[in-house]
């Protein structure tokens, strides 16, 4: 079967993509979100991943060789595209600097592996899907919750104030 490296590279990103999203299932328990930095001798990549259910690539990198001896590097943004759309995942990908073009590469991939495991990561807190912001009021605090697990990741306490002060609400 003979298949140009475009459809190839392409399809390799949908597979991973598609083997990631039949894996996780319906994600109850992980984390959710993962970001990384990773060197590579002179290149510097970060990748930040949500794993969201809604699929989007922001790809930031300046691939000044058009060729690793057979492989065309234009087609590493169609890998991760096809990752991206099967994985229903919002991915950042930044190679923040660097000069040789197999290091940005290379750290991409790194990067987004190792996000991956962040974000894939069962966090026995979370209840559910992480996937919610939650506001819970009481006579004397409002708190923020921004996973679904029970403790508040901010909390303001109100003193003596009250949320609501019946006593100078008028009747309309």
């Amino acid at each position: 079967l003979q298949v140009d490296s475009h459809h190839t590279t392409e399809d390799i990103g949908i597979v991973l993509g598609e083997a990631f999203t039949q894996a996780l299932g319906d994600k109850v328990g992980i984390e959710r979100y993962g970001a990384q930095f990773v060197p590579m001798d002179e290149t510097l990549t970060r990748a930040v991943i949500d794993l969201s259910g809604r699929s989007y690539l922001v790809l930031h990198a300046e691939l000044t060789t058009p060729t690793l001896g057979t492989f065309e590097t234009e087609v590493v943004e169609d890998f991760w595209q096809g990752f991206a759309d099967q994985a229903r995942a919002n991915v950042h990908i930044e190679v923040l600097y660097g000069r040789n073009t197999h290091h940005k590469i290379e750290s991409m991939f790194k990067a987004v592996g190792r996000a991956m495991r962040q974000a894939v990561t069962i966090n026995p807190e979370i209840k559910g899907v992480n996937s919610t912001i939650r506001f819970s009021f009481d006579a004397t605090s409002i708190s923020i919750i921004t996973s679904t697990c029970d403790t508040p990741d901010m909390t303001v306490n109100l003193g003596d104030r009250k949320l609501v002060d019946s006593a100078n609400m008028q009747s309309g």
